[in-house]
């Protein structure tokens, strides 16, 4: 009806019905947007922000408030949705134009720019921190994440008990999405400190809202408590890293049972990789038995979404189901199963050699630590020499991690054939990697780095004396004492301090 108004009366189309019209299509986008119709939603969009667009062209300073506000909304929603189909830099684009928009607002009402305007600013800061940490600039993102919160806290001490529960869920957001990019940057205490306070928001809000705390919030707060786990266990903290990670399959399994089919894969894919962070903490702590049980649960939902999904079972799922079947299979071969763990490495490079015929080259530059599942040592390191030189300065401290106990590996395999030659070499190129990680990290080296290092030191070092070489032998002794690393060493045995 009002189309054919906007026909009918031409240039005489009065500004409120156009400014109405614009409203009409922002709703309709909204709402197939929200049913996954991202195509139609940009279409009605992009209707909204032309007749916008020539509103505030005709109406110059008589472009009302209302109408601004709209607008910035409309690139807002048309961002969110260019950024789930892909489009990074022109959700950028638009992110910026409604950022742009309620910036001005602001400092045109002051004191009466509404707690909804400043929410949708300060989402939008967010979304913006967002796709910059996605490509890369962690510096400006943080910067956006800051300014999200000022925002959403200076609304939370304005609005005191009237805060809603939405406003709160962006804010605890944003910083778990701050507390990402922080530890990215190796800045593990600052991201704890995030973690704990979305934490804190959302378990206010379950506690509020009962039987109202909505599935993508207890998501999200699962999500913070994986996060924080895997914090914790980069400072060495296993106990505290199994209690986050406990905390987040019991929220996961909650969602699971009350939504039965209607549990989304998304949540299925963090559930089976809580699991996986358990079982890999477990072992690590020497609880094989809880080790192969978690990794199992973990296996059997990533099978079940890849027969759910068939050719929408993504990449990143099948990485991550090809290691969990890689660390069960350590597990088991831990344990003297021989037999189960080649069946578990075999399913892990089956999944992987997939994955590197559909991927290609971009195997190589998006997943450089898949090749870990390899139980094939040479191929892991072919693989992962190939990803170093191609990446060069961007190859990270965990893939050439990764590289080192991939060297440590057949090291251990050409000692158990009594190649003790063979062996050495690798450990020397194991040290090397993670000598050069100890100078790039300095006192950012996380514990279990410094830790596999005194290791491969220990390794050599046996393997030496055991060639008769004991002055080089107590030369590696003394390097792997010379550190703090406690998982290996008895009190005694320690270096004086």
């Amino acid at each position: 009806m009002l189309e054919a108004l906007r026909a009918q009366l031409g240039a005489q189309f009065p500004p409120a019905m156009a400014h109405g019209l614009a409203q009409v299509y922002l709703s309709r986008g909204n709402a197939l947007f929200g049913q996954g119709d991202a195509m139609a939603a940009l279409a009605d969009y992009g209707r909204a922000i032309a007749i916008w667009e020539a509103l505030r062209e005709q109406l110059g300073g008589e472009f009302s408030p209302a109408m601004a506000n709209g607008l910035a909304s409309v690139y807002m929603n048309r961002g969110a949705a260019l950024s789930g189909q892909g489009g990074a830099t022109a959700a950028l684009e638009d992110y910026g134009r409604a950022i742009a928009i309620w910036e001005a607002l602001r400092e045109q009402l002051g004191a009466q720019f509404s707690p909804a305007m400043a929410d949708n600013l300060a989402g939008a800061y967010g979304k913006w921190g967002v796709i910059l940490r996605a490509q890369g600039d962690a510096t400006a993102a943080l910067l956006d994440f800051g300014r999200a919160i000022a925002m959403w806290e200076a609304l939370r001490e304005q609005l005191g008990g009237q805060f809603p529960p939405a406003m709160a869920d962006g804010l605890a957001k944003v910083y778990v999405n701050r507390g990402n990019a922080l530890f990215k940057q190796g800045d593990a205490t600052a991201a704890l400190v995030d973690f704990g306070r979305a934490i804190a928001m959302w378990e206010a809000l379950r506690e509020q809202l009962g039987a109202q705390f909505s599935p993508a919030m207890a998501n999200n707060l699962a999500s913070a408590y994986m996060n924080r786990g895997v914090v914790l266990l980069s400072q060495g903290g296993a106990a505290t890293a199994l209690e986050a990670y406990e905390r987040a399959i019991a929220i996961w399994e909650a969602l699971r049972e009350q939504l039965g089919a209607q549990f989304p894969p998304a949540m299925a894919d963090n559930l089976a990789g809580a699991y996986g962070n358990c079982g890999l903490t477990l072992f690590g702590q020497g609880d094989a038995t809880a080790a192969l049980e978690d990794y199992g649960r973990a296996i059997a939902i990533w099978e079940a979404l890849r027969e759910q999904l068939g050719a929408q079972f993504s990449p990143a799922m099948a990485n991550n189901l090809a290691s969990a079947y890689l660390n069960r299979g350590n597990v088991l071969l831990k344990q003297g199963d021989a037999t189960a763990a080649l069946e578990d490495y075999g399913r892990a490079i089956a999944i992987r050699e997939a994955l590197r015929e559909q991927l290609g080259a971009q195997f190589l530059s998006d997943k450089g630590d898949a090749a870990a599942a390899v139980a094939d040592y040479g191929r892991a390191i072919a693989i992962r020499e190939a990803l170093r030189e191609q990446l060069g300065a961007q190859f990270s401290p965990d893939t050439a991690d990764n590289l080192a106990s991939a060297y440590v590996n057949r090291g251990n395999a050409f000692s158990d054939q009594g190649d003790a030659a063979a062996a050495l070499e690798d450990y020397g190129r194991a040290i090397a990697i993670r000598e050069a990680l100890r100078g790039q990290l300095g006192a950012q080296l996380p514990p279990t780095m410094a830790d596999s290092l005194a290791r491969v030191y220990m390794k050599r070092g046996l393997t030496l004396f055991g060639e008769g070489d004991a002055a080089a032998a107590l030369a590696d002794y003394a390097q792997a004492r010379a550190g703090s690393f406690p998982r290996i060493w008895p009190t005694t045995w320690r270096a004086p301090t």
